[in-house]
């Protein structure tokens, strides 16, 4: 079983990235953001009150099912820039992110324009998922951008110990 781990490199631990944390928070910050994205995916994003009723959907009854896969990316990203020490690898965490993001967003403008155009008819919520899917992505995009600014602080001073 050693040998198998013989290969295996990871972060130096003590490390310092931007604002004097740990080099290895991000990574796992971005891990947990995928996380959260991925759990917000599978809750519900909205309810809609009509006057016959209402109704919860689902992440996965929409955009969620994009979002799913976007927080296997980040998740994936995370562990290529842990195992691998590739810190360019947050690049697919900043995708990632970024376009949960932005479907997150659209999500909760178009929520707001439905019960907007209905008259008053149609009443609509954001739902718990949608907020998850918001700030976890909201999270994922900032630490991989985190740890890409640890990259380029680290190729502007080459006098300084490796932190990957």
């Amino acid at each position: 079983m050693q040998g198998a781990l013989a290969g295996l490199q990871v972060p130096d631990l003590a490390a310092k990235g931007p604002g004097g944390l740990p080099v290895i928070l991000f990574p796992a910050i971005i891990a947990g953001s995928a996380l959260l994205v991925l759990l917000g995916s599978l809750l519900p994003w909205a309810s809609v009150d009509t006057a016959f009723g209402s109704i919860s959907v689902r992440g996965t009854e929409g955009d969620g099912v994009l979002t799913i896969l976007l927080a296997l990316a980040g998740g994936a990203a995370a562990i290529a820039v842990v195992m691998a020490r590739k810190p360019m690898a947050a690049i697919g965490g900043v995708v990632a992110g970024g376009l949960a993001l932005l479907i997150a967003a659209y999500d909760f403008i178009d929520l707001a324009r439905i019960s907007g155009d209905s008259g008053g008819l149609v009443e609509s919520h954001v739902g718990f998922g949608l907020w998850l899917v918001l700030f976890g992505s909201l999270a994922m995009t900032g630490a991989s951008i985190a740890i890409l600014a640890t990259q380029k602080q680290k190729a502007a001073t080459p006098a300084s110990p490796s932190a990957w």
